[in-house]
């Protein structure tokens, strides 16, 4: 069994999510979700090193063998996008001094992997992770369903990859 510890960040609201992994085709199991709210009206540094201090608190709480994150994506709002590569940024240093692997996955897969096609809606991604994992009853907030459907991916990716390992060295 493995930890992975799924990350969607953010300089507002970043999301965390954490899920036991079974390579044995076992349903993975729900650990602990939430988010980590920042100031708004604080300067970008001081976000950033908040978001810092609470990441390393849940990385240390949680132990994670892995953690997950999805790849950078440019859309409409560069602004948007820069301010989010800089939060994915703390989290990618705090991996490497912990030295925890970090494996990052294109949005359009993590949809694909959680909820069967890659235009899925939040919605359906948050309805068909539940169907999955046993999450807290009740309206989990947006990003840290997000970063639950991050560690997802992760667990299915990682588990059909050890999957076809076992098969070649049979």
């Amino acid at each position: 069994m493995a930890r992975v510890l799924g990350i969607d960040p953010g300089t507002q609201v970043a999301g965390y999510g954490a899920l036991d992994t079974k390579s044995d085709g076992s349903p993975h199991s729900f650990v602990e979700c939430g988010v980590v709210r920042l100031k708004r009206d604080d300067p970008l540094e001081i976000r950033l090193l908040r978001l810092r201090e609470s990441l390393l608190e849940i990385v240390g709480r949680l132990n994670p063998d892995a953690i997950a994150i999805e790849s950078p994506f440019v859309g409409r709002n560069v602004k948007a996008a820069f301010s989010v590569g800089e939060a994915r940024g703390v989290a990618l240093v705090i991996a490497a001094e912990r030295g925890i692997p970090v494996r990052q996955y294109a949005p359009a897969q993590v949809k694909s992997t959680v909820a069967g096609h890659g235009r899925a809606t939040k919605q359906d991604v948050d309805r068909l992770l539940r169907l999955q994992v046993t999450m807290p009853e009740g309206k989990v907030p947006a990003d840290a369903t997000d970063a639950l459907a991050v560690a997802m991916c992760d667990a299915v990716q990682s588990s059909s990859v050890q999957n076809q390992s076992a098969n070649l060295l049979r």
